[in-house]
């Protein structure tokens, strides 16, 4: 049974009420973020989709928008970024009346700055951004800049830019991002962009099974040796706390069983994994399918399976690593990274999606 306060959510992005914190993760930007000489003002949080990368990004956010001292501004990446940091940060000195003789003028996606005093209008998106930047400055505030998914647009491409150059210039400004892996490699091979590479990162690996079988046990009721056991079956991927919460929230009699099992591999399937199949190129789903058919997981029968040239083997093999699909698994062995992948390629397979 389902009910509407539900702590768990499938919802990408959202955050949910019943979460495992990643305190360390969270600590190592804030004590970064928050000294006199701060040695990092920017973070990359990356890590497989659905391992909690929002999550930890807002509780982030949370904690500095609480502090006095610090503007905070959330930016939508597929908008024009820099125009929308300084709409965003105009609105937030405003709302902690900074006194400024100044309005913006919106034609968007770009903005303008009005100074009142003289009737300046000031158009170009830098200097504007600059100015709003450098009157939080002179109030001893800094600014915290939040950006949730970022992938290689032109538009973060000059924001990127022109962030290096404030921090150039002594700015109390801090970027805290997240993405994808495969879109962060992207950002970083770019020559325009190498400021990121030196961006300190954050990979987002399991969640702690003991942390898991805790929460379980306060939000479902059940026993220790149960609440361990369903953990086991998360196999510490966030989403999949998340999936399993969410169906057995408000049930009276927990058994894990086969029914359990479909429901599960249904509902991983619908919200999250089939995104994960469509974003495989056909020789990444061979070679998945290869893995799953594999009974004990020798590499060397896999490529035999797979039929692929030992060459292009070895290629798609450390792709699926790459994305954390799959994981070597002691000498000469692969395992699949995510719960009950193997059992979604199978039905894959099987109806030829």
């Amino acid at each position: 049974m389902t009910l509407l306060n539900n702590p768990f959510s499938l919802t990408y992005g959202k955050t949910p009420k019943s979460i495992v914190e990643r305190l360390s993760d969270a600590s190592s930007v804030i004590n970064d973020f928050t000294m006199d000489e701060s040695p990092n003002m920017s973070y990359i949080i990356t890590g497989l989709r659905g391992t909690g990368k929002t999550v930890l990004l807002r509780s982030l956010y949370r904690f500095f928008e609480n502090l006095d001292d610090w503007f905070v501004v959330d930016i939508n990446p597929q908008a024009e970024i820099l125009s929308s940091f300084s709409a965003k940060l105009f609105e937030a000195e405003h709302k902690h009346k900074l006194a400024l003789d100044w309005s913006l003028s919106f034609n968007m996606p770009y903005v303008s700055l009005v100074i009142s005093k003289n009737k300046e209008v000031i158009s170009d998106q830098e200097i504007v951004a600059e100015k709003l930047i450098a009157e939080a400055k002179k109030k001893n505030k800094k600014i915290l800049i939040t950006i949730d998914e970022v992938s290689k647009t032109k538009s973060f491409k000059v924001f990127v830019n022109f962030y290096q150059a404030i921090i150039d210039k002594g700015y109390p400004v801090f970027l805290l991002m997240t993405g994808i892996r495969d879109n962060i490699d992207q950002l970083i091979s770019d020559s325009a962009m190498t400021f990121l590479s030196r961006t300190p990162k954050i990979e987002l690996g399991p969640l702690s099974m003991l942390a898991i079988s805790r929460k379980y046990q306060e939000t479902l009721n059940v026993d220790e040796k149960l609440a361990t056991d369903l953990a086991k079956l998360t196999g510490g991927y966030a989403f999949a706390y998340q999936v399993l919460g969410y169906i057995l929230f408000g049930s009276d009699n927990i058994k894990i069983n086969q029914d359990l099992y479909k429901e599960y591999d249904d509902k991983l399937a619908e919200s999250g994994y089939n995104t994960f199949w469509k974003e495989l190129t056909a020789n990444e789903k061979q070679l998945c399918i290869a893995i799953a058919n594999s009974k004990d997981g020798s590499v060397d029968k896999i490529q035999q399976r797979s039929e692929m040239k030992i060459s292009n083997f070895n290629n798609y093999r450390a792709r699926l690593i790459r994305k954390e699909i799959v994981s070597p698994n002691g000498y000469g062995k692969l395992v699949f990274t995510l719960p009950r992948f193997k059992e979604f390629v199978l039905m894959a397979e099987q109806y030829g999606y």
